[in-house]
Formats: structure tokens, C-alpha cells, sequence
């Protein structure tokens, strides 16, 4: 914004105005009404977040298990006729855009009591406010989030739809590196007669900071002002900050070739004839800074190399001189520090004698094949009594900060009958009457569904980010298939997916986890079903190790059976656990590891190399996890 003001307004006067706009903006994402909708052909299993006029629901396809963001307008704030309408025009503007770097839409509809409702396609990730809160961008990925958002408006801008509200919040970034422009709900034809308003009960399309000076002024947002906000966003990911007044330019404060400079300044400018053309050409531009990034760090890399080998010469050259040449062992690495900057346990100094132990007590351990701790233990009852407590004390910084809740789930708990397995309108605190056991939190977790188990992951992540336990990188989740392996102590197996090394060992290897191919089990080796589970509730025909009693009919408490040889307990018998790698590339079906204290009868459940696949939403008191603490990359 020019430091003389827009228009003749008084520059403090409009912050002040922008400031209550924000703070109205921000104000509904603490309060989320009770009763989530009810939409045919949708399980909705949790609130994602809110904004001034619509809350998001985490939800899944009940024909595939496909989840989905399902946006509905607030019914407790103003205006809801024109925020039905928003919603209409944002499913309608989507439809026309079917572009990679746009989030999709899956369905729009009514709800069961006629409010309009839009699924788009779910993100796992974060959105970039939340990044640029978290962390400085390196200028490759500031350029690489520029030039996919700078793609979404073009598309946008060549179909004659104008955003209107581009901004941080409404660029999503995958943990696979994805970047989708959403939030199309203010989204116009480019040259209708629509304005901005900066009035709190008005329609406030648009965001302090993000507002060309133009529509400051009261004219209508065009694609110029569209791709002003693109500018106000690349000085941000650049520099870490909006410009403000008389702002600095970007390569005085990021590692930028000056070609940046013009860029920013142009997409800046304040009359909308002097920025540029279109935003095809803006990605031009981004594409070759980010060529000339790419190849300064190639030159840097040769240089470096260069120098490495003339110095590995010259030092050849003198040690032959002086009559031998003695190699030298490297220096051993400095080991971790014991205490993190927070005076915490540090995650990276824990050993299979000394595990790190986070706040809820969980120890973990490192384990071969894997930048990842393993939890030793599966997750016990205390610790979802834990984060269920948790995330009621705490729901509205965690939805503010974090943008979800847990993932309840509608669908009934499958529990054991003397008929089999059957559907109970329970919920997972009310397992123990589903197991038979006294309330308590000893007993191994069981009856979570794989969205439950991630949502766990993401709150202990927030939670101990935010105490200081937790270093930037460092989260937890459930393990891949491969590491499971790696932790269970298995060979390397052949193939790409969970599918294509199920039942694959190499020939040679133990078929079996007590270490041999002979069966039955060994005595004494896991939580199975033995002549112990063969209770009222049991059904008559089903198979049993009848020769075993290992004194649990149902799920054991953690830690009773032995810890493998890398210290971790439980992985084999007494619950199935989730893992994060799907069935194969294109399934949505989930992998589970180990068996459970159902099995009893039938040996290739047993074997080491073994999987069983279900859909995500599945719940059955056979079905439990174990976290893992990641160390080195981003989630």
C-alpha cells in the first residue's frame, strides 16, 4: 500500500478498519455449533475448521470410503440466504475449472434439513498461512507454491472468473508436495458489478493485506487484482512478512537472483494497467527464476567440487612428497544432545536402552530401516482418554491452530458376538462394555478406525509442538508397511505396495514370528485366541488355539508377552494395528499388521509377511495402532 493512503483515506484509519475485518474473520473459527449434518451418501466424521459464514466437516464417500472437506454455511451468523448463494456460485465456478492446481468438487447438494452443501477434495496437509507460521520457505518452494497458484489463476482468469479473495489461507499445500488455489465462493465473472466491502456485517470478499488498491477504493476486483495478491503472497513467502509502506525489495532480504525484484514491484504496482498482462505471463517469469535458482545451486555444487578436488590433489600431491600417505578415519559424529532447546527429553539422543518418553508416557525406540521411533507399546486406552480430554480442554486453540477435531465416526463398532461380528452403537469410550472388562485405561486401544488413528498422531504432534517437546520436523504417525517390517524384525521383501509383498518372504526365512515354520504357535508367544476366549460370546464354529490358554479372552494391557529384538512389544497377537500405506497405488483400502486375539485357527494369519486390508472406516474391537515419532523430514 502506498505510505501516502488510497484515495485520500488515512492510512492509520484504514489499518484500523482492516484489523476489526480480520479479527471478524477469525472470530467464528471458535465456535463450532453441536450436530454435524446429515448428507446422503456421506459419513461426515469430524469438524475440520470454520470461517465467518461456513464450517467444514471431514467427510468420506460411504460407496469407496473416499474422504472429502463438506463445506455448509454457519446458521449461527448473519446472513445466511447470501452464503447459500456464495456456496452455489463457489460449486458452480469449480465445475468450470477442472485444473491440477484447483481443488475439486466431489458433490454439492442440500442436506437433510435443506441447507446447500458443497465436498470438495480433501488436502492432507496444511494451508500456507499455517506453513509461513511454522517456517521460513526456502525461495525454491516460494517459487514452486508462486507458480502453481499463478497457474489455478490463469485457468481461472482463460474460463473469465476472478477470485476475489486470494490469499495465504486459500492455498492449500499437500504433504506430497501438491498446491491447490480454493475458496472460490466470492469468485465473480470477470466485469460484473460486484465490490468490496469493509464492513464487518457486509460482504467482506477479501483480505487485509491481499487487497489491491483499486478495490480499497470500492472498484471491482479484476484479474489485475488477482494477481496483486499474488504479489503481496510471493514478498511474504520470500521474505517472511507482507510488504508494508515502503518495503525493503525481495533480494535484500532472500537469497533471490534481482530478476525477482522487477517481478514483485510489477505485480505491486498500484494502477492495475502496470502490472502484468496476464498470469500466464507471471509464470513465465517465476519459471525462469526458477531456472536461474536451479542453476546458481548447480554452479555452487560445481564449484564446491572443484574445489574438493583440487584440494584432495594438492594434499595427495604433498603426502607422496613427504614418502607416504596415511588415510586418516573421520572423526565419530558428535552424539545428540540429551536435552532439546527446551529443556525437554530430545528425540534424537533416545537408544534401544535409553527410549525417548513423551508426555503421555509412550516410550519410544530407533529401529532399522526407518528415520522414524517406534512406539514400544501399542496405544493404550489412557492415551485416547488422553487426547479425548485433550481436545475437549483445548478445542478452540486446537481447531484455530491445527483446523481439525476428532474423527468420530457414525458408523457402529464392530464387537464379537456368539453370532460373529456385529454392529454396536458404541463409541470407542465405551469399549469395556464391549470387551467385558472393568473401565480403565490399561488395556491396549482397540476399535479405532484409520482416520482415528491419524487424527491421534496430529493432535499429539500439536500438542508437544507446542509444549517444546517437539522440534521443527519432528511428528508423529502411524508406521509404513515397510518400516512395520523393518520393526518386526523381517527381511527386506520383494514388491512396491503392501499387496505385492503380501505372503512374499524370501525362501529360507521362518514363515512364522516365534521363529520358526512349525506350527502351532510356541507356548507363551502372544495374545491369541486360545481355549481362554472361548467364552458365551464366542461363536461356536469359529477356530481356536484349544491347547493355549494365555489367560486374556479379549485385548491384554501392553507389555505382557515379551519384547522383540528391538525392544517393542505386542507387535504380533492381541490387536491388528494401522498402518499408513494404502493396498496398493490406486486403493483406499488400509493395511493392518500382526493379528489379534481373534486368531486361533487358521496358520497363514500368523505368518510374518502377512496382511490384512479394510476400509478405512472400519472399526472392530480387534483393531487398534502404534505411533511413530518422525525425525527428519516434514509431515
Amino acid at each position: 500500500m502506498p505510505a501516502s493512503g488510497c484515495a485520500g483515506l488515512c492510512p492509520r484509519c484504514v489499518a484500523g478498519s482492516l484489523s476489526e475485518i480480520w479479527e471478524e474473520l477469525r472470530e467464528p473459527a471458535a465456535a463450532i455449533p453441536e450436530g454435524a449434518p446429515v448428507v446422503a451418501g456421506w459419513t461426515i466424521t469430524g469438524p475440520l475448521g470454520a470461517g465467518g459464514q461456513g464450517i467444514v466437516w471431514h467427510a468420506v464417500r460411504d460407496e469407496d470410503d473416499i474422504p472429502g472437506a463438506l463445506k455448509v454455511f454457519r446458521r449461527d451468523r448473519p446472513g445466511r440466504e447470501e452464503s447459500g448463494a456464495r456456496m452455489e456460485s463457489e460449486a458452480a465456478a469449480l465445475r468450470r475449472l477442472d485444473h491440477g492446481c484447483i481443488v475439486k468438487v466431489l458433490d454439492s447438494g442440500m442436506t437433510a434439513d435443506g441447507q446447500f452443501f458443497i465436498v470438495t477434495e480433501l488436502v492432507e496437509g496444511c494451508d500456507l498461512h499455517r506453513l509461513l507460521q511454522a517456517e521460513r520457505l526456502t525461495p525454491e518452494r516460494a517459487l514452486h507454491i508462486g507458480c502453481c497458484v499463478a497457474r489455478a489463476l490463469g485457468h481461472a482468469h482463460a474460463g473469465g472468473i476472478v477470485h476475489r479473495d486470494v490469499k495465504p489461507p486459500n492455498v492449500l499445500t499437500g504433504r506430497d508436495g501438491t498446491v491447490k488455489l480454493v475458496d472460490f465462493s466470492p469468485a465473480a465473472a470477470e466485469g460484473a458489478a460486484r465490490r468490496i466491502t469493509l464492513t464487518p456485517e457486509g460482504s467482506a470478499f477479501g483480505t487485509p493485506y491481499y487487497l489491491a488498491p483499486e478495490v480499497m477504493r470500492g472498484a471491482p476486483a479484476t484479474a489485475a487484482s488477482d494477481l496483486y495478491a499474488l504479489g503481496v503472497m510471493l514478498y511474504e513467502m520470500l521474505t517472511g512478512a507482507p510488504p508494508a509502506g515502503r518495503f525493503a525489495k525481495v533480494s535484500e532480504r532472500s537469497s533471490v537472483p534481482r530478476e525477482a525484484d522487477a517481478l514483485v514491484e510489477s505485480l505491486l504496482a498500484e494502477e492495475p494497467a502496470k502490472r502484468p498482462a496476464s498470469a500466464a505471463a507471471v509464470l513465465e517469469r517465476l519459471e525462469q527464476l526458477s531456472l536461474i535458482l536451479a542453476r546458481g545451486a548447480a554452479s555452487r555444487i560445481r564449484r564446491k567440487r572443484w574445489k574438493l578436488a583440487g584440494a584432495t590433489v594438492g594434499l595427495a600431491l604433498a603426502a607422496a612428497a613427504a614418502g607416504y600417505l596415511a588415510p586418516r578415519p573421520a572423526p565419530p559424529p558428535s552424539p545428540p544432545d540429551k536435552l532439546n532447546a527446551r529443556g525437554f527429553p530430545n528425540p534424537a539422543a533416545a537408544t534401544r536402552t535409553e527410549p525417548f518418553r513423551n508426555g503421555l508416557g509412550m516410550e519410544f525406540v530407533p529401529v532399522p530401516r526407518s528415520t522414524a521411533l517406534f512406539c514400544r507399546h501399542e496405544t493404550r486406552m489412557s492415551d485416547w482418554l488422553a487426547y479425548l480430554d485433550g481436545i475437549r480442554d483445548e478445542r478452540e486453540e486446537w481447531l484455530l491452530t491445527y483446523g481439525a477435531a476428532a474423527a468420530y465416526n457414525r458408523r457402529g463398532l464392530f464387537t464379537l458376538t456368539s453370532s460373529g461380528w456385529n454392529q454396536a452403537a458404541l463409541d470407542v469410550e465405551d469399549l469395556h462394555e464391549a470387551l467385558g472388562t472393568a473401565p480403565g485405561g490399561s488395556l491396549a486401544l482397540c476399535g479405532v478406525n484409520l482416520l482415528q488413528a491419524q487424527r491421534f498422531c496430529a493432535w499429539l504432534t500439536w500438542r508437544e509442538q507446542r509444549e517444546g517437546r517437539l522440534g521443527p520436523g519432528q511428528f508423529y504417525r502411524l508406521p509404513a508397511d515397510e518400516e512395520w517390517s523393518a520393526a518386526a524384525g523381517l527381511p527386506p521383501e520383494p514388491g512396491a505396495t503392501p499387496e505385492e509383498r503380501h505372503q512374499k518372504l524370501p525362501e529360507g526365512e521362518p514363515l512364522y514370528p516365534w521363529g520358526t515354520s512349525q506350527w502351532p504357535p510356541a507356548p507363551g508367544f502372544g495374545n491369541y485366541a486360545g481355549s481362554e476366549a472361548r467364552d458365551s460370546a464366542w461363536p461356536v464354529n469359529w477356530l481356536s488355539l484349544r491347547e493355549r490358554n494365555d489367560s486374556y479372552p479379549r485385548v491384554a494391557p501392553p507389555g505382557q508377552f515379551g519384547e522383540n529384538a528391538n525392544g517393542l512389544f505386542d507387535l504380533w497377537g492381541n490387536v491388528w494395528e494401522w498402518c499408513e500405506t494404502r493396498r496398493n497405488l490406486v486403493s483406499n483400502l488400509g493395511t493392518l499388521r500382526g493379528g489379534s486375539w481373534v486368531d486361533g485357527g487358521y496358520s497363514f494369519q500368523f505368518r510374518r509377511d502377512f496382511r490384512r486390508f479394510e476400509q478405512p472406516s472400519r472399526r472392530q474391537t480387534d483393531t487398534g495402532f502404534r505411533c511413530v515419532l518422525e525425525l527428519s523430514r516434514r509431515p
